[in-house]
């Protein structure tokens, strides 16, 4: 039955009918390193994106503590990066102040 494998009538898979689980803590690493392997993030992207899985704020604090003494999430690189990235989109160099947005 197409419904009981959680496939919508059109045979994909339908994300929106089937419950989710709540992710545990290998389940929110392997979510994390999923979004960070797509490009950088800040630290409160990852746990919108956690919540969003429905994560329990315990497990999502722990998770993104242990990815920071890593390495892995850093708020501060992060916001470097964006300000480098701006400067570079609009021409002007290193010691050039950046606009609010």
């Amino acid at each position: 039955d197409p419904a009981e494998a959680g496939l919508g009538a059109s045979g994909h898979l339908d994300l929106g009918s089937a419950a989710r689980t709540p992710l545990d803590v290998e389940g929110a690493r392997h979510v994390v390193l999923r979004q960070l392997a797509m490009g950088p993030r800040s630290r409160r992207q990852l746990e919108d994106k956690l919540r969003r899985r429905d994560c329990p704020d315990d497990i999502a604090e722990a998770g993104l503590d242990r990815m920071a003494t890593v390495g892995l999430v850093d708020d501060q690189a992060y916001a470097e990066m964006l300000v480098g990235a701006k400067q570079a989109g609009r021409g002007l160099g290193h010691g050039a102040p950046v606009r609010a947005w």
